[in-house]
């Protein structure tokens, strides 16, 4: 799954951006024809599928028509392998600021969440939601900006849309902590895997509820590596293949991908 957008009047044309699928029967070898799934300004998809069958791609929804770039995250479903998809519906969002819509300058509230990244919990219904939010001081855009990592929880499969001036979802934590771009996993042995940008790659171990990573250590594997949007995906029960860009400062053009296996460390501190 991957956005795609108009290169030129991107905030403008919605109907030149949106999100594309493509799919491969044979282990990636070969790909067919990418199929549109929708379409208006979106960014950052990510999918699951659950034991049901059922596929979810969520994804920041952009309304960038408005001065500050209001965003929110929002869902898609299909329950025929990707034949067909449900109508996007708003599933988590926070009031940013005040602003104004560049069409015709009337005063509107601009909406953070962005960036998602969701694992199903050891129930085997609940979602766990990690996401990027912007934090203006004081709810004023004329203020610092920052980015922080969000999560939310949800048990019924995201029954409630948001819609008009809603925010939520009631079970949520704004703004835990600084960072952006977070990525999770669930590992069987209860442990929640949480990896986000802050210059660096960062990754938290947190439990089974994913509701103490602000308390959790901190874990930087690729410390020579500066960049930003990394990510990970499982292999097994124990180990993660964890990607991340690395800019080389002196020359703005040069990128790298650092790449690597990490395990999970069940260690259990015993006297010798």
């Amino acid at each position: 799954f991957s956005p795609f957008r108009t290169k030129k009047g991107y905030k403008m044309k919605p109907d030149d951006c949106g999100i594309a699928m493509v799919r491969s029967r044979d282990g990636g070898h070969t790909w067919e024809d990418y199929q549109v799934i929708y379409k208006t300004q979106t960014w950052e998809p990510y999918a699951i599928e659950l034991d049901s069958g059922e596929i979810q791609v969520y994804f920041t929804d952009s309304s960038p028509h408005v001065r500050h770039a209001s965003a929110g995250v929002s869902l898609l479903r299909s329950f025929d392998g990707g034949r067909t998809w449900s109508q996007q519906c708003y599933i988590s969002r926070k009031f940013k600021c005040m602003s104004y819509d560049l069409n015709d300058n009337s005063v509107v509230r601009a909406y953070c969440d962005q960036m998602p990244a969701v694992c199903v919990l050891a129930d085997g219904k609940t979602k766990f939601l990690a996401m990027e939010s912007v934090h203006f001081v004081d709810d004023d855009p004329t203020k610092k900006k920052t980015y922080k990592i969000s999560f939310a929880w949800n048990a019924d499969n995201w029954s409630e849309t948001l819609t008009g001036d809603m925010t939520g979802p009631d079970w949520k934590v704004d703004h835990a902590f600084d960072g952006a771009a977070p990525y999770v996993a669930y590992f069987p042995s209860g442990e929640i895997v949480l990896s986000y940008n802050k210059g660096q790659m960062f990754f938290r171990v947190g439990n089974e509820k994913g509701d103490d990573f602000v308390s959790e250590q901190t874990y930087v594997p690729f410390v020579d590596s500066y960049g930003y949007w990394g990510s990970f995906d499982r292999l097994d029960d124990h180990s993660l293949l964890a990607v991340v860009p690395h800019k080389y400062h002196a020359d703005p053009d040069w990128f790298k991908l650092v790449m690597g296996r990490l395990y999970l460390n069940h260690k259990i501190d015993v006297k010798s």
